[in-house]
């Protein structure tokens, strides 16, 4: 009787020790899992340590390493105040901008600071990246429309060359940026020539080429002036008229060419030689409205024999001037916009 109401007791011990473990295991808070990261603001927030660094840097723990965004900062002024313009700058000589600040140069050249972008590394910080500081100019050029953008930075582009201008930067602070602006020297061109496919090109380089596309503006070189601006570069010489002319050009129907080849022969009492350049170079393309009389325009042709002609659109007449032996022949061209009309030549030079 004894050994029963031995177990018995301990039956009852045990059931009583399990039931109070179960009911403390019970009380216990339920596991929180920390949330998942998947960049530097989330490991942050996720209360992960932070590392003092630039950018700053965050680790889970899962060992991943988390890297701030920092964005570049962008000094803009959009208060509505003057624009502060300075006349005559001197080339070669630093000039200071801030946002919006406007320069002029001699020559009609310019210049207007649009923004500051500066990602550099801040002092005493340990960074991943340099950084750079650059600065966005918008610069309008005598000869050239609309205005162009430049970009110099620190690290990038510390001087760009454009349209015969040197821009080089000196330095530079999240409010301001000192450049410097060098020309050519008149001294450096001695003579400007035109060229292109439609002769829309002032340059001081020879037989510069350009792609054959007709445009009504191209017209208005016609008549221009191409010679060393005060700039010291050549360009066409801005007057009323071809200010007007370029301003109506859109309005106008848009034309083509008339394109070819003149072959001379004999170009010498005994054949072969060598043809001489001015053969051809002396001979002028003459290109005649529908009447045959009026003259529309009138070229050299080049010193291998060939001529392009950019004229709007309609019906013509083209003759070679001398032409050899005869007045000789005017041929019919009918040109339409954006096409072009080939009209080529054999003249019998009469040498024998």
């Amino acid at each position: 009787m004894t050994n029963k109401n031995t177990i018995t007791a301990i039956v009852i011990g045990l059931m009583l020790i399990t039931a109070g473990f179960l009911a403390i295991t019970s009380k216990k808070s339920p596991k929180v899992e920390k949330p998942l990261v998947t960049n530097f603001e989330e490991c942050k927030n996720a209360g992960y340590p932070v590392m003092e660094s630039y950018p700053e840097q965050c680790r889970d723990a899962e060992g991943n390493l988390f890297v701030q965004i920092v964005e570049d900062k962008t000094v803009d002024n959009t208060e509505d105040v003057p624009t502060p313009v300075s006349y005559d700058k001197e080339f070669n000589k630093p000039i200071t901008f801030k946002i919006n600040n406007q320069a002029t140069f001699s020559g009609n050249i310019t210049i207007t600071l649009k923004e500051i972008n500066d990602s550099r590394c801040k002092p005493d910080v340990q960074c991943i990246w340099a950084g750079e500081l650059s600065a966005l100019f918008s610069v309008l050029f005598p000869t050239i429309n609309p205005a162009q953008d430049v970009r110099l930075g620190t690290t990038n582009n510390k001087s760009v060359t454009m349209h015969g201008y040197t821009f080089t930067l000196q330095s530079g602070t999240e409010d301001t940026v000192t450049i410097i602006v060098s020309p050519k020297t008149a001294t450096t061109i001695s003579q400007c020539y035109v060229g292109g496919c439609s002769a829309e090109v002032c340059s001081d380089q020879k037989d510069v080429a350009s792609n054959c596309i007709y445009k009504e503006e191209f017209m208005c070189y016609k008549t221009a002036k191409c010679e060393i601006q005060k700039t010291g570069q050549c360009g066409w010489t801005e007057t009323s008229a071809l200010s007007m002319c370029l301003k109506n050009a859109s309005s106008r129907i848009a034309g083509g060419y008339i394109t070819g080849h003149v072959t001379l022969s004999p170009l010498c009492p005994v054949e072969p030689c060598k043809p001489n350049p001015e053969a051809y170079t002396s001979r002028e393309v003459v290109v005649y409205t529908s009447d045959k009389v009026t003259v529309k325009e009138r070229i050299h042709l080049d010193s291998q024999g060939n001529y392009n002609v950019a004229i709007g659109p309609g019906s013509y007449f083209v003759q070679i001037v001398p032409a050899g032996i005869g007045p000789g022949e005017k041929k019919s061209a009918t040109v339409k916009s954006f096409e072009t009309t080939t009209v080529n030549f054999d003249i019998d030079t009469g040498i024998r």
